[in-house]
């Protein structure tokens, strides 16, 4: 059921460009996570909180992403 009345057409680029977002939402993660769990100094403490902050924001974006995909009535990918 087409309950969106779009085009599949042209959703499906859409789509694409979502699925690629997705992925590098979970690259930019993984990436956070690892400045935050490695950082040293006497910033520590800051970045090491703002790590955490920016990780948490990108957690719950990626969430989104994936949402939106599923709301288009397509599957979120990952591998």
């Amino acid at each position: 059921m087409n309950y969106l009345n779009m085009n599949d057409e042209k959703l499906m680029p859409v789509v694409i460009e979502l699925n690629t977002l997705l992925a590098e939402y979970h690259i930019y993660y993984q990436k956070l996570r690892n400045y935050h769990w490695n950082v040293l100094g006497k910033n520590f403490f800051d970045l090491h909180d703002k790590f955490e902050d920016l990780y948490t924001t990108a957690r719950i974006r990626i969430d989104e992403i994936a949402e939106r995909i599923l709301t288009l009535r397509y599957h979120p990918v990952s591998k």
